[in-house]
């Protein structure tokens, strides 16, 4: 006691003292020493000042060291410069009552918060302000924000409440989470970002400011990560500690959702990774939620409940075992401070996802042992000792030896909270109302409000958010002989209300609530209108603003409009826009106005026949708060939707009639795996929220009821621990409590092997013979708690293929395999032998392909494996060259290949649905595969029979789309397994991107990084199948790159980290010839940027600088796949990796850092590797290899123009047009219907072509005719030709990603018949996504014509018409494109520019054996043949944009689609390919263009270069030709680019262009030793030398 004395007397001294607050690469420090810091969120507006210092002093007792908050700005200044402290805005109280108990604060001013907070924590008033933009460099904003942020720095300084002043608050945040958002603010953002960063700094606070999620956080802000998990995050200066803002414990509630769970075990294991790996500052988000109260839930729809599944729940009991299992996590971390501070830290990597860490310092070690595999345990040897890690955990031994703590083994109790009926001694059985109903006659019968505009307005700019609800309200006068009346009248309103009620002349005509996630819907029910006035009064209701996302002040609330009423007789439909009406506005409702949730409110309420299920009702009674401390409920179950208050006290909005989905809750929840917030949800089919927290005390409980509910239903109840649970191995203290209340009984005890849950615990097998129940029973009960100690006193040349953890084995060793795609109906046969002769020459081992459904079946058992498609044949070829084949069977590819592989007629069968459990295509897939099977196996083409396939794969990335599936995706994959299994292959099946593979499967990895892949199973081996060499190009789209450091880079890294298969895709990618691009949009090129290029040219240096990876990699095979496994980490995304065994060891040494170059300090040498790179020693002494160092040439390839002996300088055309005349003038086809069809279900993917007609027949006198008259299509055409009598009226095409667009043309119709024309086209379908095969395609309405007069607007709805469809176009159908069509061609008078014409000529192969390509620059968009052979669609008219390309392409970071692309502002695609010979060229051009323009060429290597340093031999080919000339050459540190070198400072003193000239001129290739003692020595002043070379082939 008396030292507990001294010690309070001492924190009281030293609060008179300033802390000095800085930091280092490691920690925060304190006063000079480096501290571990645990924090917890408690936001103060979400509790009472009297529930603060509870909350507060149980956050202590859990182990926190500090408490974090956000600042309100809304709540603070509701309106401008009138500012709000009071009760729990009261922010001074709440960071004294931290200091009180002795915590840390982390203030985070923002001001914006996000925290599902109201408008994000924006005051309304500011978007209504001039010219106002949030979070940019709009001065207006700039200027309220430091206003605001000024004004709480100084209302804290002035309370000495930052630590540099003796207060509590050790660090600042300003702004918040904008890197997140940041990208469409372009300059802007990161001007603004700078702006923030000084203005803070300017404050002068004196303690660090964070940014959390704002990686280019400007000095000296500390940058942080907020999520789920946060253990590879690396802060954006060395100097900046690796800190944890937000550690999501769990998440928030919306209404209609389900509640969400983050497990215990989770949270643990993240936190205890994040210190494994240098974390030193965690903060959970939240520590204690609380409540919503009054209108501060954002979203929209976040619920009043913000319990957030954290330590204390919304109401502040201890949420067990959540609290418990953290405070002794805590313990142990604390216990560890100085060594997890300022150890020197090493790991070892064991594979499969196991490691240990080791923090060392002079007085002793601590230890992490962590295993982030899914589903298996691991077993961890170290310093002579075994410890069992369990799946997804995290064990702690502060002294390397004993273990204190694993993240997965709860040794703290589980809490079962009940809800307790109100006991209070004198209150009534049910509770006595009164109510009075909500007066609306001024909006409802006279539409008469506060202000009144010609227009429609954002209800936040109405409003200025002091309510959730606006009238909108117009008056619409009707004539009695008005062509309206008498019609099929409705009223239709686009709406971005949460909630909207819509009253006509005082009915209630209906209401409708948005989904969540879809607040743009319609609302649209019939109404009958009268003669003479109409009140129409529109009620919109925000439930919660947008807090999140760039720019998300703008998101529209409430009625935007339009506004129709619409007339409907036959087809025919009268519109009429109300949109543009005088609209009267009225904020807010009478009874909010009025107060009647006030406890001393004179108004009139009436006790008699109090009516149930009434809208717009307010309701009031009074109870007694139940006897005791517990915490207080209202059950508001059985009401719709409102607002309650207690007292006069806003306790927020409630909705129990808003019923989650009955499906997606998980009843058996796996802590083992990543949380997200979609896993282990509860309370399906049940209200979202039907529990609100209240105040203690006599009180008065008013209801505004808004949807109608039934208040007798209502009840008060107490919130408490009801039981108390404990299921832990022996040899553990558990501690059981009951909150200060004894503990009664002991309902259930086992001391065994018992199973099942808290609630349902049952006896095991074994059971101790001692009775445990007696036991316990003596040792807790009448007890407030106690603590137990638990414990005891046929082919002989078959190919064996198979695999452990670490590889596949071949006859029973473990290798290592190189692979690449090549996908045979890409190329041509004749290309074949070639390709996969260089794949092989190339380093690779195996070639992987796909397996083309449609290709194979375009009619169903209709086969073809002909030409291009002879799948037999090229496995052959890849077992002639000797190397391994992968059969990815599929039957769905994807692969940006029409329709992802699958043939239409499989989707027009009737109830198909694609990779599902349904019959149908389960019938068809299985028919498909075992054909596939039955056929390689007839050719004795798997490696079990002598083959060269030992791979097979059944599906394809289903695992990225398998959610909207549900049970019955799970139960689809299953399938797939059990099927491929019963084939009976002999060798392996592969799934990639199935992370839930059944087994025998083995799971796999695609992207352009697997490094970080963790198989499901600890027998898989570590595979990556679709390494992205590059990416696809899309028409309208630009050319993507993948640098080759970066390709070499991620394949190192994966095998450094322990893979050992890895796959390229595309080694080769080819031409999409004929309709076989899908997309929609995919190019006919499909080059992919791979190292063979699309016409088989080697790529360099990506195809020579991977294969002198591969020379590498196959030399350490042995080490790779049977050596021990340990890790180093050097910090700053360095690290080493050492595999070892008694031959000796390889060493990779991989610097993941973007910026800066590591040197490495191993056995007694140092080792520079460059930044985003790895370098490889084979031996672990020496490098032979590092991804960013190139030592292979360069090859520029040229265009030659056609070099043929007698060809013309122009080409000769002849033409004939397409002959439309039955379609646009008679409107005639093959079949006709009364509806709009998908185009895949007419046309059964026969063709990209499908016509719709109708006729449309107008009288003299009709109303339509006269009027300003349009033609509107709904398309989902990819392009869309429209005619009407003949005439072309336009064309549209969507843009890339947005194949949902609205065609509009004025059109002059004439009195009598009318033939409308429309020509749809696909440029190919859909291949990816959940039921991609359902996305629709052509033109499926509606349509309409439109005619306008004034406000009133004529439709007339075609959508129903006769449509009359006709497949395909008449020159197809007659094959003009075939050289021996005998149909007649015109040579006089070729025109250019000309829609829907057919042009033909001749020409001769350029000579020699280059690729031969037709530049089709000029052309518009169409399709190609040579000598009949369809060679793809072609659409040079289609230009990128101007913008987005990257003129300076840097290899370090990860790359993306949209990282170094190039051809902005150029055709996609102008070249194509095409085969040796006497040639016929036609081309069917669609939009119009110029063949004058068109030429044939050859591509070839033009020149090649190099820049290699020296020590290094580089060789120069020219592909089969032969060097002429040395355009440039040079030694010392020459500058600039490949075809753009110069000279650098230095300079060798002989002149290297004759050395290389005399070496190489006139031979095919010659081989450099870049050597001082070849080209001199130049003095670089210690920089390295280089030789940099071009020269011209």
């Amino acid at each position: 006691m008396v030292f507990l004395r001294f010690l309070l007397c001492f924190l009281f001294v030293s609060n008179v003292y300033a802390t000095i607050v800085s930091h280092d690469g490691r920690a925060i420090t304190i006063d000079g020493h480096r501290r571990v810091l645990l924090s917890g969120s408690i936001h103060y507006p979400r509790s009472t000042p009297e529930m603060w210092p509870d909350l507060i002093k149980k956050s202590k007792e859990g182990g926190l060291d500090a408490i974090e908050t956000y600042v309100f700005w809304n709540a603070h200044e509701p309106t401008r410069r009138q500012y709000d402290f009071s009760g729990k805005l009261d922010l001074i109280r709440f960071l004294k009552t931290i200091q009180d108990e002795g915590l840390y604060g982390v203030l985070r001013i923002g001001p914006y918060a996000c925290a599902e907070w109201n408008y994000g924590g924006f005051p309304i008033w500011l978007h209504n302000m001039s010219g106002m933009v949030f979070r940019t460099t709009n001065k207006a904003f700039m200027d309220e924000m430091q206003n605001f942020t000024t004004m709480i720095v100084d209302m804290v300084k002035k309370e000495n409440l930052f630590a540099s002043q003796g207060g509590p608050i050790i660090l600042a945040q300003i702004e918040n989470e904008y890197g997140n958002v940041m990208g469409p603010y372009g300059e802007s953002g990161k001007a603004y970002i700078k702006w923030c960063a000084n203005m803070a700094q300017s404050l002068d606070v004196g303690v660090p400011w964070i940014m959390c999620q704002q990686n280019d956080a400007p000095q000296p802000m500390l940058n942080t990560c907020n999520g789920f998990y946060c253990d590879n995050f690396v802060p954006n200066n060395p100097n900046t500690p690796k800190m944890w803002t937000e550690n999501w414990t769990g998440w928030f509630k919306q209404w209609g959702g389900k509640n969400p769970h983050r497990t215990t075990e989770d949270v643990a294991f993240s936190v205890a990774r994040f210190f494994q790996r240098g974390g030193t500052f965690n903060n959970y988000y939240m520590y204690h939620g609380g409540t919503n109260f009054d209108r501060t839930a954002g979203g929209p729809y976040i619920t009043t409940s913000y319990d957030y599944d954290a330590p204390l729940d919304e109401y502040g009991n201890l949420n067990q075992p959540k609290y418990g299992h953290l405070k002794q996590l805590h313990d142990v971390l604390h216990s560890m401070e100085r060594t997890l501070t300022y150890g020197n830290i090493s790991t070892i990597d064991f594979g499969n996802s196991a490691s240990a860490t080791i923090y060392k310092t002079e007085e002793g070690s601590s230890c992490f042992f962590g295993n982030g595999n899914e589903k298996s345990d691991a077993t961890i040897s170290f310093q002579g000792e075994s410890y069992v890690v369990p799946a997804w955990s995290v064990t702690i031994l502060p002294d390397c030896k004993n273990e204190a703590y694993n993240t997965a083994k709860i040794t703290t109790q589980t809490s079962m909270m009940v809800k307790k009926p109100n006991e209070a001694e004198d209150t009534p059985s049910t509770l006595k109302w009164s109510w009075r109903p909500e007066n609306m006659d001024n909006f409802l019968l006279k539409g008469k409000g506060e202000s009144t505009q010609t227009q429609l307005f954002d209800q936040k700019v109405v409003t200025n958010d002091q309510s959730d609800y606006l009238w909108y309200m117009t008056t619409v006068k009707f004539k009695k002989r008005d062509p309206f009346l008498g019609k099929n009248m409705s009223l239709r309103v686009n709406s971005t209300a949460h909630v909207l009620h819509a009253f006509v002349n005082g009915k209630h005509i209906g209401s409708q609530h948005a989904e969540n996630d879809k607040f743009n819907y319609v609302f649209e029910k019939d109404v009958k209108f009268k003669s003479g006035c109409n009140v129409i009064a529109l009620l919109s209701i925000t439930v919660g603003l947008a807090n999140y996302g760039a720019f998300f002040e703008s998101k529209p609330a409430g009625i935007t409009g339009p506004i129709f009423i619409t007339g409907r007789n036959g087809d025919e439909t009268i519109v009429k826009d109300l949109s543009a009406h005088k609209w009267s506005y009225k904020t807010g409702l009478i009874g909010f106005e009025s107060q009647l949730f006030r406890t001393e409110s004179m108004s009139k309420w009436s006790v008699e026949s109090v009516p149930f299920n009434r809208t717009m009702t307010w309701y009031k009674t009074t109870f007694k708060s139940p006897l005791g401390n517990d915490p207080v409920v209202v059950d508001l179950m059985g009401l719709g939707k409102g607002t309650a208050w207690v007292n006069g006290n806003n306790i927020g909005r409630y909705w129990p009639a808003f019923i989650s989905s009955e499906n997606g809750c998980d009843a058996n929840c796996n802590y083992r795996g990543a949380y997200h917030a979609e896993k282990c949800l509860t309370n399906c089919g049940e209200p979202t929220q039907r529990w609100y927290h209240v105040p203690q005390g006599d009180n008065t409980l008013v209801l505004f009821e808004e949807m109608g509910g039934n208040p007798s239903l209502v009840s008060f109840q107490t919130t408490r621990v009801g039981s108390v649970c404990a299921n832990v191995y022996e040899k553990n203290i558990i501690e059981l409590l009951c909150d200060r209340k004894p503990i009664s009984a002991i309902k259930f005890a086992s001391f065994g092997n018992p199973n099942g849950n808290c609630g349902s615990f049952v006896k095991g097998t074994c059971e101790s013979s001692n009775n445990t129940v007696d036991i316990l029973t003596q040792e807790c009960v009448g007890k407030e708690k106690c603590s137990i100690d638990v414990s005891t006193e046929n082919n002989v040349y078959a190919t064996i293929v198979s695999h452990d953890g670490r590889a596949i084995t071949i006859d029973g060793h473990r290798r290592v395999l190189l692979s690449g795609s090549i996908h045979y109906p890409r190329s041509t046969p004749e290309m074949w032998p070639d390709l996969i002769k260089k794949s092989k020459e190339g380093g690779l081992d195996a070639i992987e392909t796909y397996v083309f459904w449609n290709a194979h079946e375009p009619t169903r058992r209709q086969y073809d494996f002909s030409g291009k498609l002879d799948l037999i044949r090229f496995l052959k070829t890849i077992q002639d060259e000797g190397l391994y084949g992968v059969l990815r069977i599929g039957p769905y590819a994807c692969a940006e290949w029409n329709y992802g592989g699958f043939p239409v007629w499989l989707h027009n069968m009737p109830g198909m649905v694609f990779r599902t459990t349904n019959k149908a295509f389960m019938d068809e897939m299985q028919n498909f595969t075992t054909m596939i099977v039955d056929m390689v196996k007839k050719e004795n083409l798997f490696a079990s029979q002598g083959g060269p396939i030992i791979l097979a794969q059944i599906e394809n990335e289903y695992g990225n789309v398998m959610g909207p599936y549900g049970e019955s995706g799970k139960a689809y994959i299953k399938w797939c397994a059990n099927m491929a299994q019963s084939l009976d292959v002999g060798v392996p099946w592969i799934m990639c991107q199935q992370n839930d593979a059944p087994q025998p499967m083995l799971n796999t990895c695609n992207g352009f990084y697997c490094d970080n892949f963790v198989p499901n199973n600890p027998n898989t081996p570590k595979m990556w199948t679709e390494n992205w060499t590059g990416w696809f190009k899309q028409w309208g789209g630009k050319n993507p790159h993948r640098t080759t450091e970066d390709v070499a880079f991620s394949v190192a890294r994966f095998f450094q980290r322990g893979g050992t298969f890895n796959n390229y895709y595309m080694y080769h990618g080819g031409t999409n010839f004929d309709r076989t691009a899908g997309g929609p949009y995919i190019t006919t090129s499909y080059d992919y940027d791979a190292p063979l290029d699309e016409y088989g040219n080697l790529n360099q240096p990506k195809y020579g600088h991977l294969k002198q990876l591969h020379d590498v990699l196959h030399s350490m095979e042995r080490t790779l796949t049977y050596g021990n496994i340990s890790t180093i980490d050097f910090g700053n995304s360095a690290s080493a990796t050492i595999y070892k065994t008694e031959e000796g060891s390889s060493c990779f040494f991989g610097n993941g850092n973007e910026k800066s170059d590591a040197t490495i300090s191993f056995q007694g040498e140092s080792y520079v590797v460059p930044a985003w790179s790895v370098t490889i020693l084979p031996d672990c002494k020496n490098e032979a290899y590092n991804t960013a160092k190139i030592t292979t040439q360069t090859s520029m390839m040229v265009k030659k123009p056609n070099e043929a002996g007698d060809t013309p300088s122009t080409l000769k055309w002849s033409w004939r047009p397409e002959n439309m005349d039955n379609f646009l003038l008679k409107g005639k086809g093959e079949s006709t219907q009364t509806q709009l069809f998908d185009q895949k279900v007419v046309t059964n993917d026969q063709s990209d072509y499908l016509w719709y007609m109708t006729t449309v027949k107008f009288k003299k006198r009709d109303p339509f005719l006269g009027k300003n008259m349009s033609l509107r299509v709904n398309s989902t055409a990819h392009v869309l030709h429209a005619f009407v009598n003949g005439k072309h009226i336009g064309s549209q095409h969507a843009e890339n990603d947005k194949f949902n667009y609205v065609f509009e043309k004025d059109v002059k119709f004439k009195s009598g018949r009318n033939v409308i024309a429309l020509l749809s086209i696909t440029v190919g379908l859909a291949n990816y996504g959940a039921f991609f095969e359902s996305k629709p395609a052509g033109i499926t309405g509606p349509i309409f014509i439109t005619g306008r007069n004034g406000d009133e607007t004529i439709v007339k709805d075609l959508s129903a018409h006769k449509w009359s469809y006709k497949t395909g176009l008449i020159g197809f159908e007659s094959q003009l494109f075939r050289t021996e069509s005998m149909s007649k061609w015109s040579v006089e008078s070729v025109p250019f520019n000309r829609t829907m014409t057919w042009y033909k000529t001749t020409f001769k192969s350029p000579l020699g054996n280059d690729p031969v390509v037709v530049d089709l620059m000029g052309l518009g968009k169409g399709t190609a043949w040579v000598n009949g052979n369809n060679i793809g669609r072609y659409w040079p008219a289609f230009i990128s944009s101007e913008n987005g390309c990257d003129a300076n392409c840097n290899y370090r970071g990860a790359y993306h689609a949209e990282k170094c692309l190039t051809n902005c502002g150029e055709p996609t695609q102008r070249w194509y390919h095409v085969p040796q010979g006497d040639n016929t060229l036609v081309l069917f051009e669609e939009m119009g263009g110029n063949p004058s323009l068109v030429s044939f060429q050859t591509t070839r290597v033009g020149s090649v270069c190099a820049n290699v340093y020296e020590k290094n031999i580089i060789e120069l080919s020219c592909d089969r030709k032969l060097i002429s000339a040395i355009k440039f050459a040079s030694f010392g540190n020459p500058d600039g680019n490949c075809g753009s070198f110069v000279k650098g400072t230095c300079e060798s003193s002989n002149n290297t262009v004759d050395i290389l000239t005399q070496e190489c001129v006139g031979k095919e290739k010659c081989s450099i030793d870049v050597s001082t003692e070849k080209f001199g020595a130049p003095d670089c002043t210690g920089a390295a030398r280089r030789l940099a070379v071009e020269a011209i082939c």
